[in-house]
């Protein structure tokens, strides 16, 4: 993959893998069983051991005091840091990637007061854009602001929302009422989880145990017009946002589908049974081969889209080619890891079970598997398959 690469990519993946190698792997398995979701005091010293890295501001352009890297060099630390811990990755990317997608909109007041501190790793954020009876259909969202004179009022429930029982604030989108009773389209909101009437609760899930996935509750919430994000659309805004997350849903499938394969083969190679590595079985080498072509192929194409990401916000097909398949590919792997480990991939004496249960919602986030066929297939024939 090295030929995608430019020098200082490749350095600046050999320095993350060599820091998620030393830091993050030893501890991650203890930390999944232990914290449901990860504490803000325990986010916050990783978020300072990353910050160096530049996770948090490698999007940014150097006006803004950022490194300005292209999004591909963005992938390939949160490809590392997702093979360490999955967790810690999702909360890390939701933080990133909410910051970056404001700061393109946001005031100079705003910039200051809420992109600015994520940029030094010194607060967390996310989007609420999900709702229980809107998924995939964003148009059915039910959430609204409503304007009452220098303030919004905003009523409606988001879920399955990145950081929602950790942040500090969360980006909402909601259909906008300017104060006739009309709804014009919809708008990003810059939601304080300190504002009075929010509410966020934890959804316990199979993988990704320690990231905060939240259910938000909006009674009332009173936000100043000031924290309307100043855009056309907010819909659209939000479709390009999406196309980076598909991105993400990608690379951490790659990263996590790597840890498995790099166990799975030291596995192979190491056990012994009937007086022989269990590596030269012809059926453990076709678990190991279909693993290797998988992820091969899954990050070939994701980073294929990323780098497009780039030339081209809007391209879909390739954005959903990378998630569909990356994420699949994902499951794959780590099935295929823990079938190579017997009874020892269900252990917990091995990473491979906790990498397994973290692949699996990679299918589900960011828009199913299903839908981003539909995707595909519209992008393909001009022709969208949606009633």
């Amino acid at each position: 993959m090295d030929f995608l690469l430019s020098e200082e990519q490749l350095l600046l993946r050999d320095t993350i893998q060599r820091f998620v190698d030393q830091e993050i792997i030893p501890v991650a398995a203890e930390l999944d069983r232990n914290h449901h979701p990860l504490p803000r005091e325990i986010l916050f010293d990783f978020y300072e051991k990353l910050e160096p890295f530049g996770y948090f501001s490698c999007l940014f352009p150097e006006e803004q005091g950022g490194l300005e890297l292209p999004y591909l060099s963005f992938g390939i630390l949160m490809e590392h840091l997702r093979r360490g811990y999955c967790s810690l990755a999702g909360s890390v990317g939701a933080t990133a990637a909410t910051a970056t997608s404001l700061a393109k909109v946001a005031t100079p007041k705003q910039f200051e007061q809420y992109v600015q501190p994520v940029m030094a790793g010194k607060m967390i954020c996310g989007v609420g854009i999900t709702e229980p009876n809107a998924g995939s259909n964003t148009e059915a969202m039910s959430t609204k602001a409503v304007r009452k004179g220098d303030r919004y009022i905003l009523n409606g429930s988001k879920i399955w929302i990145s950081n929602g029982t950790v942040a500090d604030y969360i980006i909402i989108v909601a259909n906008v009422d300017e104060g006739d009773g009309h709804i014009t389209g919809k708008g990003r909101f810059i939601v304080p989880t300190t504002t009075l009437g929010f509410s966020a609760s934890i959804i316990p899930k199979m993988g990704m145990r320690s990231y905060s996935s939240a259910e938000i509750g909006l009674s009332d919430v009173e936000v100043p017009v000031e924290n309307r994000l100043q855009e056309g659309d907010g819909l659209d805004a939000t479709y390009v946002l999406l196309n980076a997350a598909r991105t993400q849903a990608a690379i951490a499938s790659v990263g996590i589908g790597q840890a498995a394969y790099d166990i799975a083969v030291q596995y192979a190679q190491d056990r012994q049974q009937f007086g022989r590595p269990i590596g030269k079985f012809q059926l453990v080498q076709e678990h190991i081969a279909e693993m290797a072509m998988d992820l091969d192929a899954a990050r070939l194409m994701t980073y294929r889209a990323m780098i497009l990401v780039d030339s081209n916000p809007k391209c879909f097909k390739e954005c959903s080619m990378a998630k569909a398949f990356a994420t699949e590919a994902g499951i794959r792997i780590t099935y295929r890891a823990t079938q190579v480990m017997g009874a020892y991939g269900i252990s917990e004496e091995y990473d491979a079970e906790r990498l397994y249960r973290d692949a699996r919602p990679f299918t589900y986030l960011d828009g199913t598997t299903e839908i981003h066929k539909l995707i595909i297939g519209r992008e393909v024939l001009g022709m969208g398959a949606f009633v």
